[in-house]
């Protein structure tokens, strides 16, 4: 579990308690385009261009850069600024803080801190409803967007997504994949509900789970649908499209939980206790393929 630190007192005050709720773009459905990844080694990422960007009541402005942390933040929720710093800019610390500063002062992104067990303290950045406006703007309606830290106890695990996906982008450029988007756990909860609710018919529930889960692309287990944290969706050279499920394990998870998602077919990230736990040796993890494979614990 974590807790709340005081990174920034002043921003968590005006924002922690009203960004709590998440917010979720409604636009497309499974067929509706992605958004392609950015990339700091693109042309102008790091222009200083600032392009006007009109909001309810008021005009803010943003560069290549800051369209793009604003866009990586709303995919996955939280991300780590330490995160962002190393893999969006390249290291590039002056642009990312100048960024981070020029956003925070629009009011499009928050920060907070959060601390672990051990007492290591991390950073965290998500949008503000004004910042999940923007970022849909640029976005599109292809990717679904989220904003706000969500559960104080559960905003360290989240914030871990971006790096698990990360893993699993590289994996897939290797081999010749392309990254189409990411659905988060709550749009493949949504969807599965939804179609499961929406049967009037008299089919038994488990038949009607059945169902719903194959057209969701979930597995069943032990009578539950089993659910990634995030879902990778990719797609080859002719056009073809797959998928990888993504499950980042906290070290609070027990042993069956996490032995559920291995034997769901998921990619599972955690620690190197947690790889212990389950009895991988860290010589073990990361090797072979991944998309048919029943994956082990990788270490994150």
């Amino acid at each position: 579990m974590s807790r709340w630190g005081a990174l920034d007192r002043r921003e968590e005050r005006e924002h922690v308690g009203s960004a709590m709720n998440e917010g979720l773009s409604r636009g497309g459905g499974d067929q509706r385009p992605r958004v392609p990844e950015s990339k700091p080694e693109e042309a102008g990422f790091g222009a200083n261009v600032r392009e006007p960007v009109s909001l309810r009541e008021r005009a803010v402005s943003i560069r290549p850069s800051e369209r793009a942390a604003l866009v990586t933040l709303g995919r996955f929720r939280v991300v780590a600024a330490e995160d962002l710093v190393k893999n969006l800019y390249g290291r590039d610390r002056p642009l990312a803080q100048a960024d981070f500063e020029a956003l925070r002062r629009q009011n499009l992104i928050a920060s907070a801190s959060v601390v672990d067990r051990s007492g290591r303290e991390t950073r965290i950045l998500t949008l503000t409803r004004d910042g999940y406006d923007v970022a849909r703007k640029q976005a599109g309606g292809g990717q679904r967007l989220y904003w706000g830290f969500g559960k104080p106890s559960e905003a360290l695990h989240d914030s871990r997504f971006y790096r698990a996906f990360l893993h699993e982008k590289n994996r897939l450029a290797a081999e010749g994949y392309r990254v189409r988007g990411v659905r988060l756990d709550s749009e493949l909860k949504r969807d599965y509900f939804s179609r499961l609710n929406a049967s009037a018919d008299k089919r038994s529930y488990r038949d009607r789970q059945t169902e719903a889960a194959r057209e969701v692309q979930l597995p069943v287990i032990e009578g539950h649908a089993v659910f990634p944290d995030f879902r990778i969706e990719y797609e080859d050279g002719r056009g073809d499209i797959g998928r990888v499920d993504v499950e980042v394990a906290s070290d609070h998870y027990h042993d069956h939980h996490i032995a559920t998602k291995v034997s769901a077919g998921f990619r599972v990230y955690g620690s190197t206790d947690i790889a212990r736990r389950f009895g991988i040796s860290e010589g073990a993890l990361g090797g072979g393929g991944f998309s048919e494979e029943r994956s082990a614990v990788l270490l994150l």
